[in-house]
């Protein structure tokens, strides 16, 4: 199956992300021959996910996904994001709620964020030692 590019990569850090990552910050000499392999400097982050480096044209992240899995799919895939009000005029609400003891309460930040994806192939890479979840696909096309 052919993603195309541009290609994004979101993986754990363990055991992949730490490695790509040793590739991307380290010395030439230390990167796998044949491959390209680089940081942009400033590239965006954030969310819960972090910019690694991109290898061979495909951007590489690392995200609060199973040891051992991976997803690949087109970086054209998201078309929108978008928010809608939470309040009568504001996208977000910040509270915060006391607890038992007034030093350790509790923050909650609401909004309500819709996204809009195509219609593409995503593949999710699974090793061996990955822990098996019964409902997660091994390629979706």
């Amino acid at each position: 199956m052919r993603l195309g590019l541009p290609a994004t990569l979101v993986t754990s850090f363990e055991p992949f992300g730490a490695a790509l990552s040793q590739w991307a910050y380290g010395l030439p000499g230390q990167q796998p021959a044949g491959h390209q392999i680089e940081y942009v400097q400033g590239h965006p982050s954030g969310g819960g996910t972090g910019y690694i480096g991109t290898i061979d044209n495909v951007e590489v992240f690392t995200a609060s996904i199973e040891q051992g899995r991976s997803v690949l799919f087109p970086a054209t895939m998201l078309d929108a994001v978008s928010y809608r009000l939470v309040t009568p005029d504001s996208f977000f609400s910040v509270e915060y709620e006391e607890g038992d003891d007034p030093w350790s309460g509790t923050v909650l930040v609401r909004f309500a964020q819709e996204t809009v994806w195509h219609d593409k192939p995503i593949i999710d890479l699974v090793t061996e030692d990955a822990p098996l979840d019964e409902e997660a696909p091994t390629a979706v096309e």
